[in-house]
């Protein structure tokens, strides 16, 4: 599976409107493929018919990707698979991992942002309108909601906050912004007991705290002011001294001289 995704995320450009032609698969070639391009409906049909031969289940779903600032139609407009793995279902999108689109320019950017992703936070982005897997009642996630999320949801699951943490804030503070993120990948750190808003009142107290293996250090930045986090384990832990305006929490990995913005508040 892992050989089908690379492939195809890393030879074929995305191409608006590219579908595929209904004699394609009885020609038995991928070749035209690398110079054609393809859309949603082509990256996830041929990921499903390759996976497929490979032995592996997989499903085509259609429904609703939330792309960007735009607000949501409560209409298909995207295509992505679902894999089984050693029993349990994983949500791939290939034609996302392809890259991205600049007006009518596609840049190639392939990565695993969407590879094997879980049901959970894949909901937060994907809104199937049939419900494969019963993941969005199981949730409570109507399309309502879904309407109301954040465009950077996913990233605040990756940044370690729940969904069910990030559902709960969304429904309980009606258009409040949540804290900005910056599109790292899943893992680097846990930011669940960090405040979800983006904004941090400074006349309250309170606790920054944030577990991570990958970084060696981890520092908030006000203006020109950068305030070392205390380390412990792999726990970093400090309360701040809060300035108005915007505060920055930088980390700077192990193997790494350059520090990286992980989250970003605003203090009123």
């Amino acid at each position: 599976m892992r050989l089908v995704y690379s492939w195809l995320i890393s030879h074929v450009a995305y191409a608006h409107g590219a579908h595929l032609g209904d004699d394609f698969f009885s020609r038995g070639s991928l070749t035209g493929l690398t110079h054609q391009g393809l859309a949603c409906d082509g990256y996830g049909l041929i990921f499903q018919r390759l996976a497929a031969e490979a032995g592996l289940e997989v499903k085509v779903i259609e429904g609703f990707a939330r792309d960007g600032e735009k607000r949501p139609v409560a209409k298909p407009n995207h295509l992505w698979d679902a894999v089984k793995v050693n029993g349990s279902w994983w949500l791939v999108d290939p034609t996302w991992a392809a890259g991205s689109v600049n007006g009518s320019t596609f840049k190639s950017d392939p990565d695993d942002y969407f590879f094997l992703a879980p049901l959970d936070a894949f909901s937060l982005s994907h809104f199937d309108f049939k419900d494969e897997f019963g993941t969005q009642q199981r949730l409570g996630l109507s399309w309502r909601d879904f309407e109301a999320l954040p465009a950077d949801a996913p990233d605040l699951v990756y940044a370690g906050f729940s969904v069910r943490q990030i559902l709960s804030y969304v429904d309980s503070h009606k258009h409040q912004n949540t804290v900005r993120t910056f599109n790292q990948p899943a893992g680097l750190f846990d930011a669940h007991l960090m405040p979800l808003g983006s904004t941090v009142n400074r006349s309250q107290k309170v606790h920054f705290s944030i577990a991570s293996d990958y970084y060696s250090d981890l520092a908030i930045v006000q203006g020109k002011q950068w305030t070392p986090m205390t380390r412990n384990g792999s726990k970093f832990e400090i309360n701040p001294e809060l300035r108005p305006g915007n505060l920055m929490i930088m980390g700077r990995p192990k193997h790494g001289s350059e520090y990286e913005a992980l989250l970003e508040y605003y203090v009123q």
